[in-house]
């Protein structure tokens, strides 16, 4: 005698050795005896051979039609035995009923299982929705292999070039796109961005670089989350503030690249002797709440990203053309003072929340080269600021002092290179897919003028972080340590 039983989601036959009154003792083909409980017997049989008839109640399985046992089965739950009489008759073999029984696992869509050997047909609505829904995942599976042989064959359709970006960035990985683009780009031996790219459906490696970025970091766009009243409010306000005018007029020195001024410089002679060196930066905070639309956006952004060829601004651009420091304009500034006695020693210090008028804004050229000779040569009337000379004599004196109390010079003689991007005119979106020509322009580091920019920035910042510190106040730190560079709330080295 042999059964048919199930375990562990499927069906199984051996010889019946012995029986107990809750379970049987059965040996397997391979020889393994196993102790099965009678709940999960289904059939006895006495032949053929269990490997013969599980082969012949599967071919039996395969003739059945699902849809016709589904409307033949009773519509309330039945057990497979009894609907074999209405399948194959009263006289229904053995292999018969295995076959429908599964013949009816084998088609969870048309019948639900209810228990071991029982089930229930599916609703007429839920059937139809599955069926649809098979359906779908077939012709997908079409559309997939179809993509994927396209793919590998070096033809590339149509509707990867239209979503190239969004299959690379954020894709739906269970799109047919994406799984055939997956598969070929496996079959290829290559990543899918360099099969992509190998076929045009990328602009560049650059578009790519540049959509991955805005999806991380901009990933709702660059719109500013605010409205046109909070950007004109902002705006307006620089000229609303009620701030005293500085003394002294103050000169930018930037590269012609510079768009918007963020700081600026004076120098007056003190009446005893020795400069008032004057550091202002632009101050577009005044303006703008910190809980206000405009203060929250800010603070989400927290700082303007630059990148070769192009640039995302902080602040929307009247904001910024508001409070840039603009020449011939009176702007808001943070003004940090330090007078400097005849020997060039630093004797004091002040800040002041103020307006300062801007002389011009100096752009780096050709005058450069006459920092090149000794200080005391230099002819001021060669210069486009007679104040740079001056300047020039205290930040060298600066840096001194930073060497002695460093231990070791500044590096100097190293070549920093500024990078630009000729963007294509006739391609409006040229920005977009890096449609350009890349120009690298060396420059020497630690020539004059970087010394005089940088000491005197190097100075602000030390002189605003040591009062931060001694007020027991917090700010942010770029601090450098182990050739590592962080940002912290708390002033240390770099």
């Amino acid at each position: 005698m042999f059964v048919l039983f199930e375990e562990d989601g499927g069906f199984k036959v051996g010889s019946l050795l012995s029986q107990a009154e809750a379970s049987v003792q059965v040996e397997m083909a391979s020889g393994k005896r196993v102790k099965v409980k009678r709940a999960a017997l289904l059939l006895e049989f006495e032949s053929p051979a269990p490997d013969v008839f599980m082969q012949e109640a599967q071919a039996t399985a395969t003739e059945l039609d699902p849809d016709f046992l589904w409307q033949c089965a009773p519509k309330e739950e039945f057990n497979f035995q009894e609907f074999s009489a209405d399948v194959f008759g009263a006289t229904a073999s053995a292999r018969d009923k295995a076959g429908l029984l599964m013949a009816l696992y084998q088609a969870p869509m048309f019948f639900y299982r209810k228990g071991r050997g029982r089930f229930r047909a599916a609703d007429p609505d839920a059937l139809k929705a599955a069926l649809a829904g098979a359906e779908r995942k077939r012709l997908a599976a079409e559309a997939q292999q179809a993509f994927h042989d396209a793919l590998v064959a070096g033809q590339t359709p149509a509707v990867f070039y239209e979503q190239a970006l969004s299959l690379l960035i954020k894709p739906d990985k269970q799109s047919v796109t994406y799984k055939a683009l997956e598969s070929a780009a496996h079959a290829l031996q290559m990543t899918p961005a360099r099969l992509l790219l190998e076929r045009g459906a990328l602009p560049s490696v650059y578009s790519l670089h540049h959509a991955r970025f805005m999806q991380q970091c901009f990933p709702h766009g660059l719109a500013f989350p605010v409205t046109n009243e909070d950007i004109l409010g902002a705006a307006e306000a620089a000229t609303a503030l009620k701030l005293p005018l500085a003394e002294a007029q103050a000169y930018s020195i930037d590269d012609a690249s510079t768009t918007e001024i963020d700081d600026a410089f004076s120098i007056v002679d003190r009446p005893e002797g020795g400069w008032r060196v004057g550091i202002h930066i632009a101050a577009p905070g005044l303006g703008i709440a910190p809980e206000s639309p405009m203060g929250q956006m800010v603070k989400e952004r927290a700082s303007t990203v630059y990148f070769p060829g192009d640039k995302i601004t902080m602040l929307p651009a009247s904001v910024i053309a508001a409070y840039s420091l603009d020449e011939g304009q009176a702007r808001p500034a943070l003004s940090l003072y330090v007078d400097f006695d005849a020997a060039g020693q630093r004797v004091g210090s002040q800040s002041r929340v103020e307006r300062v008028l801007i002389a011009a804004n100096l752009r780096l050229g050709d005058w450069e080269s006459v920092l090149e000779q000794p200080i005391d040569e230099i002819d001021e009337g060669q210069l486009p600021w007679a104040g740079i000379k001056p300047m020039l004599r205290l930040a060298e004196a600066l840096r001194r002092a930073r060497e002695e109390s460093r231990g070791r010079p500044e590096p100097a003689g190293r070549v920093d290179f500024n990078f630009y991007v000729d963007w294509n005119p006739a391609n409006p979106e040229a920005r977009l897919h890096g449609d350009g020509q890349a120009r690298l322009v060396a420059r020497r580091r630690g020539s004059p003028i970087d010394v005089l920019v940088s000491e005197f920035m190097i100075l602000a910042n030390t002189a605003w972080g040591d009062t931060l510190a001694l007020a027991r106040l917090p700010g942010v730190y770029r601090v450098q340590s182990m050739g590592r560079v962080r940002l912290q709330t708390q002033p240390g080295p770099h």
